[in-house]
């Protein structure tokens, strides 16, 4: 019944430059990305704004905009079926939750990490004071990266190949439970 109710309305591209890579943001009236996101900064990243909550669209912000009813992902799922010819360029993709903090220039760190060490799926290190159940996937050295073996549903990465390898996985949950 969930599922009968989703909604997905792509709303704008306006993209002037083909970037390789993407930060999806699930984006609503007290979104975070709102208080970080500085679109006069370089960036080697374009931003697509994941509207969930309707009342509260901003059509400034964002390279490209979809206003979907669901979650973050049946929203990647949809999105990326319907509008499949807006992702072709994608190398990688990072999907962030609303409530996720960051610096502009970490968006950059974290891609080209993963890129340099041929990553599929990762995520950035999470402060100590970060609400999250896995304790070890929080910040504890000053290492680049490190190996793990799992990514938190509040901001996986991936490399879109695959990405798209895997998508039937988000069919089987709506909420995110057991992806990560």
């Amino acid at each position: 019944a969930f599922r009968e109710l989703l909604e997905c309305d792509f709303l704008f591209d306006r993209r002037q430059c083909r970037r390789k890579r993407l930060v999806w943001v699930q984006i609503g009236r007290n979104s975070e990305f709102i208080k970080w996101f500085d679109p006069s900064k370089r960036r080697s990243w374009d931003v697509l704004c994941n509207w969930y909550d309707f009342s509260a669209v901003d059509l400034s912000l964002g390279d490209m905009a979809l206003a979907q009813r669901g979650t973050k992902f049946t929203g990647m799922a949809q999105a990326l079926r319907l509008y499949e010819k807006h992702f072709d360029q994608y190398e990688q993709i990072i999907c962030l939750d609303d409530d996720i903090l960051f610096e502009h220039a970490e968006i950059d760190v974290l891609l080209d990490t993963a890129e340099a060490n041929d990553l599929s799926l990762f995520q950035s290190a999470l402060t100590h004071d970060s609400f999250c159940i896995w304790p070890d996937i929080t910040n504890r050295s000053n290492a680049s990266f490190k190996l793990f073996n799992t990514v938190e549903i509040m901001m996986p990465g991936f490399q879109m190949d695959f990405l798209k390898s895997i998508l039937l996985l988000f069919d089987k949950s709506i909420s995110g439970f057991g992806i990560d």
